[in-house]
């Protein structure tokens, strides 16, 4: 569940959620509200200092599907494929293309960082492997390169949790499956917190 909620979300950042409630074989859209608020809380900070080598994660990477367990290997991988050296002259080399918005266009590109996780991730457009290549040899030559980006820093609002968890009983169900109404039908009520696609 954590997966999904890495990801926007139309409810999960709300404190209301529809659903059906049934009185005998009568059922009737209802709504319900989380006295205690969303279940999941932002702060935004405009100007957010970091390091490149700091960079835990890259959300809509236009790169293939291959899996690689963090930037570190991602930028490892495209730096050997491009055969540059692991030195100065091939950080500047990935740091001077232009898709890199972190450095080139200040702003545009966002960091992101949810509590439950940990982990640093930049919400970028493009520009991936470039910046992932320069991360890892930053890293490897213990060169710094301060940035700033806006952050947007989620975390779970714990009395939220506790007022659902206290009221319903949690199903996880794919949204392929239409079972909200069965649900209320035998329970009395359902509601639906909807989680992104994967």
């Amino acid at each position: 569940m954590w997966d999904h909620l890495a990801q926007a979300s139309s409810s999960i950042d709300k404190s209301r959620y529809p659903g059906w409630t049934f009185t005998g074989t009568q059922g009737l859209r209802s709504r319900v509200a989380n006295s205690q608020g969303a279940l999941v809380e932002t702060i935004r900070i405009s100007d957010f200092a970091f390091d490149i080598t700091e960079i835990d994660g890259i959300c809509n990477s236009q790169s293939d599907d291959r899996f690689f367990e963090g930037v570190h290997e991602f930028g490892r991988d495209y730096v050997r494929y491009m055969c540059l050296p692991v030195d100065g002259a091939g950080l500047a080399a990935m740091s001077r293309h232009r898709e890199v918005r972190l450095i080139h266009s200040p702003g545009t590109d966002a960091m992101w960082l949810q509590a439950w996780d940990g982990r640093l991730c930049v919400r970028n457009d493009g520009g991936s492997h470039h910046l992932a290549g320069a991360a890892y040899i930053a890293c490897e030559t213990g060169r710094p390169m301060r940035l700033h980006a806006p952050l947007s820093l989620d975390w779970l609002n714990v009395p939220a949790w506790h007022w659902l968890l206290a009221q319903f009983h949690i199903l996880q169900v794919p949204r392929k499956y239409r079972v909200l109404n069965d649900v209320a039908a035998l329970a009395g009520a359902a509601y639906v917190i909807e989680l992104p696609n994967r």
